[in-house]
Order: structure tokens, then C-alpha cells, then sequence
């Protein structure tokens, strides 16, 4: 499992792709996906930084990355299943996968500087 998470996200799409069958909108909304991830890693606060100087700037640069946290939302619902039968081929269950997550929910918690009860109470994004 880690060397998928360690993989270039456009990598990991071409590996993916014979997994989408005819689902080539969704190919497209991957590729895209992509596109706004590098966007982000590599370019967006150097192009956006000074609009966090100002109050409409902050807001402004919220509503953006709303928009695109929303964006991997929809594109990660709709890939699910494929990335499902995808784990499945290579020996990785559900239950693998859920430890996985699991332990990448406490990591993102300790980093928001809870105590280990408190991770234990916090269950959902909304809670972080």
C-alpha cells in the first residue's frame, strides 16, 4: 500500500485507467484532478499568497479552495469502486484499506495537536 501512496498521482491515474471501462468522463474528471493537484503543490501560493493580506482576499481564496476540496470530493466518490476492484486485484482487502485510513485519520489529527482521548472521539472530517 505504501509504495501506491509514495507513487506521482498522474502515474497512479494511467495504472488505474484500464479499471474504468467506458467511464471515460471520468477519465477526463481524473486527469483534471490531476492537473489542479500539481496546480496547488507546485504554483498556487506563489500566484495567491498576497491575497491573504486582506479579509476579501482570505475569503476569496476560501471560496477556491472550497470549490476544489470539492472537486476531489466528487472525483474521489466516483472512483471508489473502481480503485475497490483495482486494490482487490493486487491482494489489498477492505479491511487493509480501512486500517490504512484509520491510521491516517489519527496521524492527521496528531497533527492538529489532539490528545490521544481526544483522537478517539473525533470519528469524522467534521470533527477535526
Amino acid at each position: 500500500m505504501e509504495q501506491y501512496f509514495a507513487q506521482v498521482l498522474g502515474r497512479l491515474v494511467k495504472e488505474v485507467t484500464p479499471y474504468l471501462g467506458d467511464d471515460t468522463e471520468l477519465l477526463t474528471d481524473l486527469r483534471h484532478a490531476v492537473e489542479v493537484r500539481n496546480r496547488l503543490v507546485h504554483r498556487y501560493w506563489k500566484q495567491k499568497i498576497g491575497l491573504t493580506l486582506t479579509a476579501r482576499g482570505r475569503n476569496r481564496t476560501i471560496g477556491e479552495l472550497r470549490d476544489t476540496f470539492q472537486l476531489f470530493v466528487d472525483v474521489d466518490e466516483r472512483l471508489a469502486s473502481v480503485l475497490l476492484t483495482y486494490a482487490a486485484v493486487r491482494g489489498v482487502t477492505v479491511k487493509d484499506l480501512e486500517k490504512l485510513a484509520e491510521e491516517r485519520r489519527l496521524g492527521i489529527l496528531a497533527l492538529d495537536g489532539l490528545l490521544p482521548e481526544e483522537m478517539h472521539n473525533t470519528s469524522s472530517p467534521e470533527g477535526m
